[in-house]
């Protein structure tokens, strides 16, 4: 170990970081073994204050974050409103099929609607996941001594959501009104 260990140190500092991970991931660490795991800011940016590379922010770098986070803001992005809202799966009251309602047709359209409305709901899900994803990353909260830094943990499981069910998300017409 202590061999390997003096290798390591001969090689550049993001090199080195890159063996020791994948070192890592084959010891069996989850987390290292993530193809781009070597892509996070957080990450990054730990390894240059630990290197001692940026380690204090110049007015020029701040400046810098400043214009790359007013530019990603202003690009523009898929809006929830620009979300299709879905036809009613219901026949119209012109249609003959109307006049013929069943107890099986009425269950048929509550599955109908249900289906329909859990479609709408997953696609509002994922362009505010989307959305999410992409302004998490322009905050750049990694290079400033902020309480959303502190935890990587869980600020990656607080604003990164793997799919749509780790969203909070609520229907408006859900809510229910307690006056």
């Amino acid at each position: 170990m202590t061999r390997l260990h003096s290798v390591i140190h001969k090689l550049p500092n993001w090199k080195q970081l890159r063996v020791v991970l994948k070192l890592m991931s084959i010891m069996g660490d989850p987390v290292a073994s993530f193809p781009e795991i070597i892509e996070l800011n957080k990450l990054r940016r730990w390894y240059e204050v630990r290197i001692n590379e940026n380690r204090h922010m110049t007015l020029k770098m701040k400046q810098n974050l400043m214009v790359q986070s007013i530019n990603a803001w202003s690009a523009p992005r898929i809006k929830l409103t620009s979300v299709n809202v879905p036809q009613n799966p219901m026949p119209g009251e012109g249609k003959i099929g109307a006049m013929k309602i069943t107890w099986n047709r009425v269950n048929e359209m509550k599955r109908k609607i249900k289906k329909t409305k859990s479609e709408y709901i997953d696609k509002l899900k994922r362009v505010a996941i989307n959305n999410a994803r992409t302004m998490y990353q322009t905050m750049y909260n990694d290079y400033y001594n902020s309480h959303l830094s502190r935890n990587f943990k869980q600020s990656y499981y607080d604003y990164f959501p793997a799919k749509e069910d780790d969203c909070l998300f609520e229907y408006v017409a859900d809510r229910k009104n307690n006056k």
